[in-house]
């Protein structure tokens, strides 16, 4: 599963696979909710710079989901594009 992230006029996106983007509202600095579902997220920064995990909280789990490397020719269009990669199956 690849999740991705993109921040736009403000507002946060996270988009699975070709699933319809979940706009997510801020519930503090690093912990947002979606507005569509009832899916939560928590972005773990490293020593105060990038967030490198996504914690995807979902059914009761704690799913951890690994930043992957930005990809030149996939993000020449979408900035600020961030991609995450499960660890798991949780389905």
């Amino acid at each position: 599963m690849v999740l991705t992230v993109t921040v736009g006029d403000g507002r946060l996106f996270v988009q699975e696979n070709d699933e319809p983007k979940q706009e997510y509202l801020a519930d503090s600095e690093h912990d947002f909710y979606s507005t569509a579902s009832s899916d939560e997220v928590t972005f773990a920064p490293a020593d105060g710079s990038t967030a490198q995990v996504m914690i995807l909280h979902l059914d009761g789990k704690d799913v951890p989901l690994k930043r992957l490397p930005q990809r030149k020719h996939l993000v020449r269009d979408l900035s600020g594009t961030r991609f995450f990669l499960a660890r798991e199956s949780f389905c």
